[in-house]
């Protein structure tokens, strides 16, 4: 359910104070891009001539989205790097959908979006540490988008790319590592995405696979 309560513009018509009872100005605001055109609601829209992270536009007036996939992003630094991405052939044309920071609305109005929009594939695109493969197991997508699994030793690896300070992120998520090591039902990947970071106390971020140049495939959720 979207947000019911009025906007500050309706609010202001009313009352000095327009932030009274009105509900967050993005609270359904997303943010949405592509590699090609937009295609939303049977049209197709022009990306913008200028490098960029998209669209922000209001998730209520998506009614359909003519892309083959849908991939929920957790770092906003990759909406503006989709063409630096190497993605699978079966994501080449999809639509991208900023997931939104956790501290603010957009976070859960593209989480409503995701969820409504229908789309043959829904994927989702998070950092590869445990954190980002509890994401991809608890947001309702189809299939999750990481780096070849060939790969993992590889970027795992203390040593790699020569990355300078320290690397906290396995330490750090402690609670996404127990949750995902309980968790009964979960993909076969998972605990062999886990031991690999665990052997070697190393995780990536998504801009890492990115500047890089990791190539990515698709791996199931279910």
């Amino acid at each position: 359910m979207s947000d019911s309560r009025p906007d500050r513009i309706t609010q202001a018509g009313r009352f000095n104070d327009e932030k009274r009872g009105s509900a967050p100005v993005k609270a359904d605001m997303v943010l949405v891009n592509a590699l090609g055109s937009l295609q939303l609601n049977g049209e197709r829209y022009p990306v913008l001539p200028f490098a960029g992270a998209g669209s922000l536009i209001d998730q209520r007036f998506i009614d359909s989205v003519e892309h083959p996939a849908l991939v929920l992003v957790e770092n906003l630094s990759v909406m503006t790097a989709l063409p630096r991405l190497l993605l699978p052939e079966p994501l080449s044309d999809a639509l991208f959908l900023y997931r939104g920071d956790m501290k603010d609305t957009s976070n859960s109005a593209a989480s409503k979006a995701f969820a409504r929009l229908s789309c043959p594939l829904k994927v989702v695109f998070a950092d590869f540490d445990p954190k980002g493969v509890e994401i991809a197991l608890t947001c309702g997508a189809e299939q999750a988008l990481l780096p070849e699994q060939q790969q993992w030793p590889l970027i795992c690896d203390a040593g790699w790319r020569s990355l300078e300070g320290p690397e906290q992120r396995w330490q750090n998520q402690r609670d996404a590592r127990v949750g995902l090591g309980e968790r009964a039902a979960k993909p076969e990947w998972v605990d062999t995405a886990l031991s690999t970071m665990g052997r070697f106390g190393q995780t990536r971020t998504q801009e890492h696979l990115i500047a890089h140049q990791v190539p990515l495939a698709l791996f199931p959720l279910s």
